[in-house]
């Protein structure tokens, strides 16, 4: 989804494929965000600017988000984080070593997914050749 929501808004803003395929996986690490967005003819540097502002904007977030819902489920946090956060969902280990864990779990799912189902999703508009 968060693939979906900035590719759908910068297209809608009329942005040039470069730029959609640098946007495209900026919600997940940045090693296997570098190599996506090489595979989909991105910019490695739009994308990584596009990272941190995700992942600083995501553990802002998530806080926020948390306190006004009054959750304080570590699990929920930290899957939250990982899947949000990326690699700065090191946040996570400040609330504990069970959100840690949901953080990272969350995160190498979010990356695993993306890495095979945005390339393929990405053939399906005829994005790429």
């Amino acid at each position: 989804m968060a693939a979906l929501y900035a590719v759908g808004i910068a297209w809608l803003l009329g942005a040039p494929p470069e730029i959609l395929a640098s946007l495209a996986p900026k919600s997940v690490t940045a090693p296997i965000a570098i190599g996506i967005t090489e595979r989909l003819g991105g910019s490695v540097a739009l994308m990584m600017g596009g990272l941190l502002v995700t992942g600083v904007a995501a553990i802002g977030c998530v806080g926020l988000v948390a306190r006004w819902l009054d959750i304080r489920d570590e699990r929920l946090l930290g899957l939250a984080l990982g899947i949000n956060g990326h690699a700065l969902a090191r946040r996570a280990l400040e609330i504990g070593p069970t959100a840690g864990a949901f953080a990272s779990l969350g995160m190498s799912l979010t990356g695993i997914l993306t890495a095979l189902l945005l390339p393929l999703a990405w053939h399906l508009p005829g994005l790429v050749g």
